[in-house]
């Protein structure tokens, strides 16, 4: 009976939901267009690595444990959001996971000493006080030499484990980035999910922005957020959800 249960909670979940690991450029690509695929269970921090690890049965983050140590409100929700798992847990998907490549591009890894476990976050959500830094250990960017393996053996994993998934990856346009340390990682990032797309040319999807094509945030927002490199205006993500909307149609 119970088993009966489990199968009718998962089948209805993969009814409703579409899984996606999405920070604010990939919500708005969702919001552009893509609702109608079902509603999104985020991970929006769930780096590759950590994502891997979870999916293969390592522990999840404890957030209660990192909540002291969080800067601002919102970030709670984040941790919260790689501690549930969100889809992680589901013997079934649906046809679409959503990812883009924030997390990879520019989330940090911190490990808890005692007990094992890591969770991602930027490095200036986190208060770095000598408590912090006693319970936790830095690990940094995902280096990038590990960018496209680890993508790899994640989608490997993705595909084994739900066998009629396909992923659109987004890329965060770096048309606004100075910093060449983000240049870099992006480029990399970029090329391995290119890379990658040709190997599941039928499961795999990868799209960029020309920087033609990238729009700067309206006028209030921008000042409001310090000219954020990463937020864009609208046409940015609609071009991005014109793309994936054509790959879905041409699926159906």
């Amino acid at each position: 009976m119970l088993s009966r249960l489990k199968k009718l909670r998962n089948f209805i979940l993969r009814r409703q939901t579409v899984a996606g690991r999405l920070a604010c450029l990939g919500q708005d690509v969702y919001n552009a267009g893509l609702g109608d695929l079902g509603a999104l269970a985020n991970i929006q921090k769930g780096r590759a690595d950590l994502l891997l690890s979870w999916l293969k049965g390592g522990s999840r983050p404890r957030s209660r444990i990192i909540e002291p140590h969080i800067k601002r409100p919102d970030i709670l929700e984040l941790i919260q959001q790689q501690e549930r798992g969100a889809w992680l847990d589901l013997s079934d998907l649906s046809e679409w996971v959503l990812m883009d490549s924030y997390s990879e591009l520019v989330d940090r890894k911190f490990t808890h000493r005692a007990e094992g476990w890591s969770f991602a976050a930027c490095y200036g959500d986190i208060r770095h006080s000598t408590d912090f830094k006693s319970q936790f250990e830095f690990e940094d960017f995902l280096p990038l030499n590990k960018i496209e393996e680890t993508y790899k053996e994640l989608f490997q994993t993705l595909f084994a484990r739900f066998p009629s998934v396909k992923i659109l990856f987004f890329h965060f346009p770096v048309a606004f980035e100075s910093r060449e340390l983000y240049r870099e990682r992006h480029a990399v990032i970029e090329n391995s999910i290119h890379s990658l797309a040709q190997l599941w040319p039928d499961r795999l999807f990868s799209f960029s922005v020309p920087d033609s094509e990238v729009e700067r945030p309206g006028l209030y927002r921008g000042i409001m957020e310090g000219h954020n490199p990463y937020h864009f205006g609208p046409g940015t993500s609609a071009f991005l959800a014109k793309g994936a909307k054509a790959v879905i149609d041409h699926g159906r």
